[in-house]
């Protein structure tokens, strides 16, 4: 912020750290009276003493000067949605932008800047545009699957895949009533029916069930290790025991049924950005209220670090790939599939 000077009076001041314009209009006007020195130049009659007649008389110049130029670029702001303050309601009137009452400024020109994008529709140099707009040196690329042609299904065949199909004529319904902690190891859990007006139906060893199906990014197929029993304050339920690759919650639905889903990455998107600011909870809001306003129905989104170069591992159903980000080629990425 600028220190309160002469050349930074009430309504002149902005966060920046170069000359002000009314400093810059200030020295050319002197430039162009008297050259470069007050013994230099045509006009080099002139008293620029400072305090002098003729001095007061360029610095008023100066502030006129420098006051109409900002008023000038004031009202250009406003058809800038980015830049928008005294007629930013009126544009989200005209786009149909409605903020809330949390709603902070950069996130309200955020949204008309995407609803003005919206005609273009959810292209992805549309959506990079405004990203790049928004977020400037922070936004570092777009990664479209379905552009670039990572449009991974998992399971590729779910009527013959293991994760969907099991032999199991009559399905088992329970839920678990512990939560699942601890990856990697059998892990012992305590259940019950899902539904808990029905008799219990006990899972056997061998059992292969979906956990928590309901689920996108946790669901799982788990083998039945072992089962038994633990009482607690004074009540006993039955457990099974299994080596799980994912956390489950408490009531995570436990079953033996087929179970109907096919994932597939082609209408996911990845959004880079710089370290610092995929940690930055207001712009990761702007990013998302963009992607809410130009973004297809169908599409999913996530935001993600990255560098030059380089980009991280992210669990999203897909397979190994190299990718285009803003037409620099980058490394090679794994991704690795929720089950």
């Amino acid at each position: 912020m600028p220190k309160p000077s002469i050349f930074n009076p009430a309504g002149m001041l902005r966060s920046s750290n170069r000359s002000s314009d009314v400093e810059n209009i200030y020295h050319a006007l002197i430039q162009a009276y008297c050259g470069s020195g007050p013994t230099m130049g045509p006009l080099a009659t002139f008293d620029m003493t400072p305090g002098g007649h003729f001095e007061a008389t360029v610095y008023a110049k100066a502030r006129s000067l420098a006051r109409a130029r900002s008023a000038v670029e004031r009202a250009g702001n406003q058809r800038n949605p980015l830049k928008a303050r005294d007629l930013l309601p009126s544009l989200e009137k005209d786009y149909g932008a409605v903020p809330s009452q949390t709603t902070n400024l950069g996130q309200r020109r955020a949204n008309v800047a995407a609803k003005r994008l919206l005609p273009n529709g959810g292209m992805p140099w549309n959506i990079a545009a405004q990203l790049r707009a928004e977020l400037g040196a922070a936004f570092l690329g777009y990664y479209p699957a379905h552009a670039l042609g990572d449009t991974t299904v998992e399971p590729a065949s779910p009527e013959t895949s293991a994760q969907v199909n099991t032999t199991t004529v009559v399905p088992k319904w329970l839920q678990i009533l512990d939560p699942v902690v601890q990856t990697g190891i059998p892990w012992a859990v305590a259940y019950g029916m899902l539904d808990p007006s029905l008799s219990l139906t006990p899972a056997l060893v061998g059992d292969v069930v979906m956990v928590q199906g309901e689920s996108s990014l946790l669901a799982e197929r788990v083998t039945i290790s072992s089962v038994g029993a633990e009482t607690v304050y004074g009540v006993t339920y039955p457990t099974l025991t299994a080596t799980f690759a994912n956390a489950h919650d408490i009531g995570a639905s436990v079953s033996t049924a087929n179970w109907p889903v096919q994932w597939s990455a082609a209408r996911t998107a990845l959004i880079v950005v710089s370290a610092p600011t995929v940690y930055n909870v207001a712009i990761r809001a702007q990013v998302h209220a963009i992607m809410t306003a130009v973004a297809r129905e169908v599409d999913q989104w996530a935001i993600v670090e990255g560098a030059a170069g380089t980009f991280p591992t992210i669990a999203v159903p897909a397979t190994t790939a190299t990718f285009v980000l803003d037409s620099a080629p980058l490394t090679a990425y794994t991704v690795t599939p929720s089950y």
